[in-house]
């Protein structure tokens, strides 16, 4: 077992390499043992990729986050500078007077 950096996160994580004699043994044993506990260790199984693919996964998976992220921040100020004009309209001089003559007509 190695110990390896994780450079996203910041913190180390265990892994090893396990070469298997057949494509089907392989698939059985991802199929097994992925997710399951092995010494208060989370076991996750993959295939192998290159590094520069998986570095590339976690990149994209960072920025979506990270645009999420952003889409909710815009979300949230549009909704407050939404309920600012609101409040701005109100405090034009004779809006409360037409929404009461508005009011008093329905």
């Amino acid at each position: 077992m190695h110990f390896l950096p994780n450079k996203l996160e910041g913190r180390t994580t265990k892994s090893a390499f396990v070469c298997l004699k057949s494509p089907d043994f392989a698939a059985s044993a991802r199929g097994t043992l992925h997710n399951s506990i092995l010494e208060n260790i989370k076991l996750i199984i993959t295939n192998y990729e290159l590094k520069e693919n998986r570095e590339f996964e976690i990149f994209e998976r960072k920025d979506k986050a990270d645009f999420f992220k952003y889409q909710q921040q815009e979300a949230s100020q549009s909704s407050t500078s939404n309920m600012a004009n609101v409040g701005q309209m109100f405090n034009q001089p004779g809006m409360i007077n037409l929404i009461t003559v508005l009011l008093q007509k329905w």
